[in-house]
C-alpha cells in the first residue's frame, strides 16, 4: 500500500490478472490496473451493511486530482446517508441510456464514415438498441453483449463477426470517453475468423433466385433483381434514391459508396424495365417509401428459392464472375464494380492509364443484362408487386 501519486500510477506494472493499489491517505480510493494496461480509479465503501464500489473514471481521461475530488464527493454523500452510486448518476436518465450513447456515437463518427459504413453501423447497432436500448450504459454487462453476439449467428457466421466488431468498437468508444469504466465487450473473443466466401451462383441457381424473388414480390424482389442486374453493394441498393436515377445512368456520390469513389451504372433496357415497374411513391427505389430498406435478413428469408445457402454479396460475386465468362476484360469489370483494388491499384496504371472505358462499361452492362434476360425471360425482369 502507498499514497497514490502520478508517479506511482504511471509506474504501476501490467500483470496477467487485474489488481488494485490502495491509497493510504484517502480511505476507499483505489487504482484498478487491468491486464490491458488500462488504469481506473474506484472508490470502495460500505453502505447499509453491504460492501460496494463506485467507478470514478479512467486515468488519462480523469486526473488524479479529479479522482480525489470525486472520491471526496462520494464520501460526503455517504456521510449524508446517500448511496454514492446514486449520487453520481446523471441528472437526466435518458442521457445515460444505451440508445442515447449510440446516437452520440453515430453523430461523432459520421464525418469519418462513408454513407455505406454509416448504414452498416446503424443496422448493427439497432440490434443492440433492440435488446438493451433502455438500459443505462453503465449497467450493460458482458453477458448482455455476449447474448447479442450469439443471436447474430442466426443471420450467418459473417454477420456474427460483423456484430462482434461493431459492439467492440462502440463500447470501446464509450470507455475511451470515460462514459463507462471498461468495455463489456473487451474480453469477448472473436466468434470465428472472417470467412472468405467464394460462392458463385450457377445460371440455374440464378434463375431460381430471380423467380423466387418474383414470387416474394415487394422490396425483397426489387432488391434482389437490382443487385443481380447492377452488381451494386447491398447498402448501395437498399438506400438507392430516385434522385440518383437519371435517364441514362444511376449515379452514386462518393459519400454513398464503400470506398468513397463516385460510381455510375448505365441503365440498360433490362434495368429500365425493372425501375419502371417499381412504385414511385417515396424517395427510395427499393421500398417505394421515404426510408431505405432495413431488415435485410427478413428480405432474404422472404425469398424461398430452394438453393444452397447464399448471401446478397454472393450476387455481386456472381455478377463479376459472369462478366468474366462473357469475355469482359478485368479492368472493365472492376469499373463496373467500382473497385479501387486489383489492376486499378497498380501505381503505374493509376498514373499513366487515363482511358475511362466509359463505352466499354456500357457494353459490359448490356452484355450482362442480355445474359440475365436469356435466363429469366425479358417479361420477368419487372419486379412483382
Amino acid at each position: 500500500m502507498s499514497t497514490l501519486t502520478d508517479a506511482v500510477i504511471r509506474q504501476a506494472p501490467t500483470r496477467e490478472k487485474e489488481y488494485e493499489l490502495k491509497d493510504t491517505e484517502r480511505p476507499g480510493l483505489r487504482l484498478r490496473v487491468l491486464p490491458t494496461g488500462r488504469k481506473v480509479f474506484i472508490y470502495r465503501f460500505s453502505f447499509q451493511g453491504l460492501y460496494a464500489s463506485l467507478t470514478l473514471g479512467a486515468y488519462g481521461t480523469m486526473t488524479l486530482a479529479q479522482a480525489i475530488s470525486a472520491r471526496r464527493e462520494a464520501a460526503d454523500a455517504l456521510v449524508a446517508g446517500i448511496d454514492p452510486r446514486e449520487a453520481r448518476k446523471p441528472k437526466h436518465d435518458d442521457d445515460a441510456t444505451v440508445t442515447a450513447h449510440v446516437h452520440r456515437y453515430m453523430k461523432a463518427k459520421a464525418p469519418d464514415w462513408s454513407g455505406a459504413t454509416a448504414s452498416l453501423a446503424k443496422a448493427e447497432l439497432e440490434f443492440l438498441i433492440d435488446e438493451v436500448g433502455a438500459k443505462p450504459i453503465r449497467a450493460v454487462t458482458r453477458k448482455d453483449v455476449q447474448a447479442i453476439i450469439d443471436a447474430a449467428l442466426d443471420r450467418g457466421p459473417a454477420a456474427q463477426v460483423c456484430t462482434w466488431k461493431w459492439l467492440r468498437a462502440f463500447f470501446q468508444w464509450c470507455a475511451d470517453r470515460d462514459d463507462i469504466a471498461e468495455s463489456p465487450a473487451a474480453k469477448i473473443k472473436r466468434p470465428r475468423e472472417d470467412t472468405k466466401r467464394d460462392r458463385v451462383l450457377t445460371d440455374a441457381e440464378l434463375r431460381k433466385v430471380w423467380r423466387a424473388a418474383t414470387d416474394a414480390g415487394g422490396p425483397p424482389a426489387a432488391l434482389v433483381k437490382l443487385l443481380i442486374l447492377t452488381g451494386l453493394r447491398r447498402t448501395e441498393a437498399t438506400h438507392l434514391q430516385w434522385s440518383e436515377v437519371g435517364d441514362k445512368a444511376i449515379t452514386l456520390a462518393g459519400s454513398r459508396t464503400k470506398n468513397g469513389s463516385p460510381h455510375t451504372v448505365p441503365i440498360t433496357p433490362a434495368i429500365k424495365r425493372l425501375l419502371d415497374s417499381l412504385p414511385h411513391t417515396g424517395a427510395y427505389v427499393v421500398t417505394g417509401a421515404d426510408a431505405g430498406l432495413g431488415g435485410h435478413s427478413k428480405a432474404k428469408k422472404a425469398i424461398k428459392d430452394g438453393c444452397d445457402h447464399w448471401t446478397f454479396h454472393d450476387l455481386r460475386r456472381t455478377f463479376a464472375t459472369g462478366m468474366a465468362k462473357l469475355g469482359v476484360p478485368l479492368a472493365v469489370t472492376e469499373l463496373c464494380l467500382n473497385h479501387k483494388s486489383g489492376t486499378r491499384a497498380n501505381p503505374l496504371v493509376e498514373i499513366y492509364q487515363r482511358h475511362d472505358y466509359a463505352a466499354e462499361v456500357v457494353a459490359a452492362f448490356k452484355k450482362w443484362s442480355a445474359h440475365v434476360e436469356s435466363l429469366v425471360g425479358a417479361e420477368r425482369v419487372k419486379a412483382a408487386a
